[in-house]
């Protein structure tokens, strides 16, 4: 059995900030923008008028991985700087639109790597907002369904949204609360010094004890 953290190989946030209310802001298929690499985080903020929304996009070089190797566990780990739940506890959650989405650069066209609903499939694992932990990993574990989107073998990328499992992906308005304003969900990880983590435990997928003395034998004509 082998275990192996892989960082992001790349990472970005594109936010929808367009000083509109839901469902306006939400039902936008392109992002208005780039907001870093060095900040990687979600959230949604909810005013009196407007909804913004910001999305993770992350990529990993999953190449070390044998074509042949057979995933048993994986995870997401962010460390986190910041966690805010202004308003209620929140999920994040991982989405798939592999092998086609996003891309690398980044596609901002309408329809394309910002359109979770058109190209993304949710189901990858979730991270509650009271299991984050401040100065540390926390850990994202992928469902058999994420497992599975995990690509090996030669020239391997695996790729995933982040975003969140209450409101934005099923395209819930979060509302507002009277006139106040705040943050639905936020987290801040640092990427520098802790960048994220895919971390992955597999075994090489060869034969086992009793095939391998069964092909020796069939090479020796006993079998």
């Amino acid at each position: 059995m082998t275990v192996i953290s892989i960082p992001a190989s790349l990472q970005g946030n594109y936010s929808v900030s367009i000083g509109a209310a839901w469902p306006a802001s939400r039902a936008k298929t392109d992002p208005d923008g780039f907001s870093g690499n060095g900040l990687y985080g979600f959230y949604i903020y909810t005013g009196t008028s407007i909804a913004t929304l910001w999305r993770v996009f992350v990529y990993f070089d999953t190449s070390s991985i044998p074509a042949g190797a057979v995933i048993s566990a994986a995870k997401l780990e962010l460390y986190h700087t910041q966690v805010l739940n202004d308003f209620s506890a929140w999920s994040a959650t991982l989405l798939s639109g592999m092998p086609t989405y996003p891309h690398n650069p980044f596609d901002m066209a309408p329809g394309a790597d910002w359109d979770l609903d058109a190209n993304y499939t949710n189901g990858g694992g979730q991270l509650a907002s009271v299991d984050m932990t401040i100065g540390a990993y926390s850990s994202l574990n992928l469902s058999a369904t994420g497992i599975s989107w995990i690509n090996k073998g030669v020239g391997a990328v695996t790729k995933f949204m982040v975003a969140d499992l209450n409101n934005d992906v099923p395209n819930i308005n979060p509302g507002v609360l009277g006139s106040d304003a705040g943050n639905r969900g936020w987290f801040q990880t640092e990427i520098e010094a802790n960048p994220p983590l895919l971390t992955v435990t597999y075994t090489s997928g060869s034969a086992g004890p009793q095939s391998r003395t069964a092909e020796v034998l069939t090479q020796l004509g006993i079998l």
